[in-house]
């Protein structure tokens, strides 16, 4: 009997701790570009291949021997740039908010602009490693050393964005990325040293996506259980379960702005990072902190106004790298 009084026990226990816990917002958030591209309708990609290629005849002959010879000089450089430029120019058109003007160089140099922005950038590593290993096998009933080859192509680019009638940088980034061959038995069966580098810049400029344009991640949001049992308060949390963010936001702000409750005002605040106003929720967030005695509740805004103010300033920590 005990026993089952004991299983009783635990399990009312569960239910309570249940019902305690703090009701949570899973949702989709969109963020705003990490440049700052207000006003930029119209982009030219700068062909990062024009600082490598060949200017002479002769050049172009000492590049093609260092090829054959399986080295990489400024040949492979020009070929990756080119990739570059064309991979620039396909997301950015991918984004469906710019138009991409083809370059010339008249462009560089027309009054007034004929472009909100240039996009410009260079290859600052093309490190190419051809490594050796050895293991033993059988090969027809005998133990035999065998060397295998693999080769890795080291892709560094820096690229800025920078705004035509000023020349004021909205962005600036410098992105690496590693690409690893297959082993093979025979090093003449590596790839080339482009085929590499096009992985790799594929993989590099993909990251321009969150730069240029809006981007969504979703995200776990945990709301302060309230404990001065507000009907209201199971209102709005009807309203965040149902997803209806506007309204939640405007019945916790009722509460707190009418009654100081601070589960109410720690609920407003995540509800205005959620909605797009970081700004407001960290002054809501402030004023609570000096308003609460609660050592946890502190925590918590502790824990989310780091999380906000650093949301808040990734812009214009962005704009100050640039500088």
């Amino acid at each position: 009997m005990k026993f089952f009084k004991l299983i009783c026990f635990a399990v009312c226990a569960a239910l309570i701790a249940s019902c305690a816990s703090a009701p949570t917002i899973k949702t989709q958030v969109v963020h705003p570009p990490l440049a700052d591209m207000s006003g930029i309708k119209t982009i030219t990609v700068v062909p990062l291949e024009l600082r490598y290629a060949p200017d002479s005849t002769g050049k172009k002959l000492v590049n093609v021997l260092w090829s054959a010879l399986g080295a990489s000089y400024s040949q492979d450089k020009f070929t990756t740039a080119q990739f570059l430029t064309s991979e620039f120019v396909r997301y950015i058109q991918a984004a469906n908010l710019y138009t991409v003007v083809p370059y010339t160089d008249k462009l560089l140099t027309s009054v007034p602009v004929q472009v909100d922005a240039f996009l410009t950038g260079e290859i600052t590593d093309l490190t190419v490693s051809d490594d050796s290993s050895w293991v033993k096998e059988k090969r027809n009933g005998i133990e035999t050393k065998v060397t295998y080859y693999t080769r890795s192509v080291r892709l560094e680019v820096s690229y800025s964005i920078v705004r035509a009638k000023d020349n004021v940088i909205l962005f600036q980034d410098k992105r690496y990325y590693t690409q690893k061959s297959d082993k093979t038995e025979y090093k003449l069966a590596l790839p080339a040293v482009q085929t590499l580098s096009v992985v790799a810049a594929t993989k590099i400029v993909a990251t321009i996506g969150r730069v240029i344009a809006p981007w969504t991640s979703f995200e776990t949001y945990e709301l302060e259980k309230d404990k001065l049992k507000d009907p209201r308060m199971e209102t709005a949390q009807g309203f965040v379960e149902n997803s209806m963010f506007d309204r939640a936001l405007t019945t916790y702000a009722d509460i707190y702005n009418t009654t100081g409750n601070p589960a109410a005002g720690y609920n407003a605040a995540i509800l205005l990072d959620i909605t797009g106003d970081t700004k407001q929720a960290i002054k809501v967030l402030e004023g609570l902190l000096n308003n609460t005695t609660d050592s946890n509740l502190k925590n918590k805004i502790i824990k989310q106004m780091a999380r906000m103010q650093g949301k808040a300033d990734e812009q214009q920590t962005l704009r100050n790298y640039a500088k």
